[in-house]
């Protein structure tokens, strides 16, 4: 089962001389590159005492995996560099958060166009000892079949491994947000607003996006 589209080689065409922009996409199966992402950081919250006590005092790697219909489509899954337990902190008191940075390049040996509509990616934080510090799983495709591009924020499920069956026990996605995703969603709004065929109002985007 393929998606319909696929926004890999997605090209904006926008003319002086209409009044509308063009989008043209790839049918999935024409794309015929590797998969690659960017593994970002991984933020953690502050425990009631104002410390970070669930992150353990070891350098930390992720493991990643792709998965169609809930089984795996590559045996080994791609490693991380590891990565020092505390790369920085944000907030103070119980919003203090502990920041660990990768900004890795990811490849897979598997091309856009095997995905399946259901595949998913599976990422799981492992310790220097080999235990699975929490995983996640990302649906790599939305509801109309297109490949989801861009910044991800995913929930990051502490206590195992990242699970990539089709009801999955660690899904990334919530439907409840804290502060910290308001933010990121507002950054993906202004992102999409910037990429995106909306009609400019140009003194009025100078005020939105002067705030």
């Amino acid at each position: 089962m393929k998606p319909s589209y696929s926004p890999r080689g997605r090209q904006k065409v926008n003319s002086k001389h209409a009044s509308h922009v063009e989008w043209r996409y790839h049918l999935s199966f024409s794309v015929d590159i590797d998969v690659t992402l960017v593994l970002s950081r991984l933020v953690f919250g502050a425990a009631a005492d104002g410390s970070s006590s669930e992150l353990p005092e070891h350098d930390l790697r992720f493991s990643a995996q792709l998965f169609s219909q809930g089984e795996p489509l590559h045996k080994v899954p791609i490693s991380s560099s590891p990565c020092p337990r505390v790369d920085g902190k944000m907030g103070s008191g119980e919003g203090r958060q502990t920041v660990l940075s990768w900004d890795e390049i990811l490849s897979f040996p598997v091309q856009y166009c095997d995905l399946a509509a259901n595949s998913c990616l599976v990422l799981t934080a492992w310790t220097s000892s080999g235990a699975a510090l929490g995983g996640t799983a990302l649906r790599l495709f939305d509801d109309y079949g297109m490949l989801k591009s861009g910044r991800q924020r995913l929930v990051f499920v502490v206590g195992g491994e990242g699970d990539g069956q089709l009801n999955s026990s660690t899904p990334g996605e919530s439907s409840s947000l804290t502060d910290g995703d308001y933010l990121f969603q507002l950054a993906k709004a202004r992102q999409a607003f910037e990429a995106g065929p909306d009609t400019r109002i140009k003194w009025l985007d100078r005020m939105l996006l002067s705030r």
